[in-house]
């Protein structure tokens, strides 16, 4: 048990630093965007509401909501690729179910098909019998005995 809950801790620590590498990185990224002279005006308004127009309070406050824009935006995209994916994999299953389906049929139409021939084989030999059975017995030079 207490390995169980020294991995789960290790795991839990792990977690959180690459979180803490990832955010550091998202927080540099925002920093170079405002060297840049790059500003989301929607976030920039955002930020001076939330300071009650203080700009310096609102270049902090701009700061985390474009960091959080950022994440949003890696979760948004993460999302839009697992749907993507989900979809592929839905139309793969669709193609196979229906290549399934078209050879089940093609194996009951070859089936029934097989079935029609050994019928009318069956019938022809029958006639055969039967012509035999109605034709009066002749002999090797043809003579009827």
């Amino acid at each position: 048990m207490f390995e169980t809950l020294k991995k789960q801790s290790v795991e839990r620590l792990i977690k959180d630093a690459l979180e803490r590498e990832s955010e550091e990185r998202l927080y540099a990224q925002v920093v170079k965007e405002i060297e840049a002279g790059q500003r989301r005006d929607g976030l920039w308004a955002k930020a001076l509401t939330l300071s009650n127009g203080d700009e310096n309070r609102a270049k902090a406050e701009y700061i985390k909501l474009r960091v959080q824009s950022l994440l949003d935006d890696q979760l948004l995209h993460a999302l839009r690729e697992a749907d993507k994916q989900q979809k592929e994999r839905a139309t793969k299953k669709e193609e196979r179910e229906r290549a399934e389906a078209a050879k089940a049929a093609d194996s009951k139409k070859r089936a029934e098909e097989n079935r029609r021939k050994a019928a009318e084989a069956k019938a022809k030999e029958a006639e055969k019998r039967k012509r035999r059975m109605s034709d009066p017995v002749r002999n090797d030079w043809g003579n009827i005995t």
